[in-house]
């Protein structure tokens, strides 16, 4: 869901997803897995699809795009750029309304999730894998 909100809403999004809890046994790979959700966030909400897709498992690149192997990365990358796509992570920044010498207002469209992300390690790496 779309709502506007101030730029703040990245923060919130942030805690939210670090707060769910991405698991693992040891600090290393808790850390490891709360850079990857970050970085995440942050390739998405400054619409990186190069970064944002190579955080994502195969799989779910698939799933979420409907294509398969490198059409599915591509696919993925250029949507991501454009702002469009089944992504879980969208942020469009719309232009000041209200602008003054010492202050503005933006609104803010975005969708974050708000539960769990879960990640997988393939290629020894954390991704993404799923978002509910």
């Amino acid at each position: 869901m779309s709502h506007p909100r101030r730029i703040s809403v990245m923060a919130v999004a942030v805690a939210a997803l670090v707060g769910a809890g991405c698991g693992g046994s040891g600090a290393s790979s808790s850390d490891e897995a709360d850079k990857t959700v970050k970085d995440w966030l942050k390739a998405g909400t400054e619409k990186d699809g190069k970064k944002f897709c190579e955080l994502m498992t195969v799989d779910y690149l698939e799933r979420t795009t409907g294509a398969q192997s490198d059409a599915a990365k591509k696919k993925c990358e250029s949507d991501v750029k454009a702002g469009s796509g089944n992504y879980p992570v969208k942020f469009d920044v719309q232009k000041p309304t209200k602008t003054t010498d010492n202050t503005a207002e933006v609104a803010v469209k975005s969708m974050a999730p708000s539960g769990t992300v879960k990640l997988k390690k393939e290629d020894g790496k954390f991704r993404i894998d799923d978002v509910k």
